[in-house]
Protein backbone atom coordinates (compact mmCIF):
# COMPACT_ATOMS: atom_id res chain seq x y z
CA UNK A 1 0.00 0.00 0.00
CA UNK A 2 0.89 3.27 -1.12
CA UNK A 3 -0.22 6.04 0.95
CA UNK A 4 -0.73 9.77 -0.59
CA UNK A 5 0.27 11.71 2.54
CA UNK A 6 3.85 11.40 4.15
CA UNK A 7 4.87 12.52 7.36
CA UNK A 8 8.41 13.09 8.65
CA UNK A 9 8.53 9.68 9.76
CA UNK A 10 7.30 8.07 6.59
CA UNK A 11 9.72 10.48 4.88
CA UNK A 12 12.56 9.14 6.78
CA UNK A 13 11.45 5.63 5.67
CA UNK A 14 10.75 6.69 2.43
CA UNK A 15 14.35 7.93 2.16
CA UNK A 16 15.93 5.86 4.51
CA UNK A 17 17.54 9.18 6.12
CA UNK A 18 17.06 10.88 9.94
CA UNK A 19 14.48 13.08 11.37
CA UNK A 20 17.17 15.72 11.21
CA UNK A 21 18.17 15.34 7.67
CA UNK A 22 14.61 15.86 6.90
CA UNK A 23 14.71 19.01 9.00
CA UNK A 24 18.09 20.00 7.40
CA UNK A 25 16.27 19.58 3.83
CA UNK A 26 13.85 21.72 4.36
CA UNK A 27 15.73 24.67 5.48
CA UNK A 28 18.00 23.95 2.15
CA UNK A 29 15.19 24.14 -0.23
CA UNK A 30 15.71 20.30 -1.06
CA UNK A 31 12.32 19.18 -0.33
CA UNK A 32 9.23 22.17 -0.37
CA UNK A 33 7.05 23.14 2.27
CA UNK A 34 4.45 20.72 4.34
CA UNK A 35 1.36 20.52 2.48
CA UNK A 36 -0.88 20.88 5.11
CA UNK A 37 0.21 20.97 9.00
CA UNK A 38 -1.90 19.58 11.58
CA UNK A 39 -1.87 20.15 15.13
CA UNK A 40 2.42 19.97 15.20
CA UNK A 41 2.87 17.39 12.56
CA UNK A 42 3.32 18.17 8.82
CA UNK A 43 2.22 16.54 6.05
CA UNK A 44 3.85 16.18 2.49
CA UNK A 45 1.40 15.15 -0.53
CA UNK A 46 3.80 12.22 -2.27
CA UNK A 47 2.75 13.25 -5.93
CA UNK A 48 3.69 17.10 -5.00
CA UNK A 49 6.94 15.96 -3.41
CA UNK A 50 8.31 14.19 -6.11
CA UNK A 51 7.20 16.52 -8.26
CA UNK A 52 9.24 19.01 -6.77
CA UNK A 53 12.39 16.49 -6.68
CA UNK A 54 12.00 16.01 -10.53
CA UNK A 55 11.78 19.81 -11.17
CA UNK A 56 14.89 20.67 -8.55
CA UNK A 57 17.03 18.32 -9.45
CA UNK A 58 19.73 20.24 -10.31
CA UNK A 59 19.89 21.90 -6.57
Amino acid sequence: MTLENLNVSLLCEEFSVSRTTIYRWRTAGKIPEPDFVIGDKAYWNRSNLYTYLQNNQSH
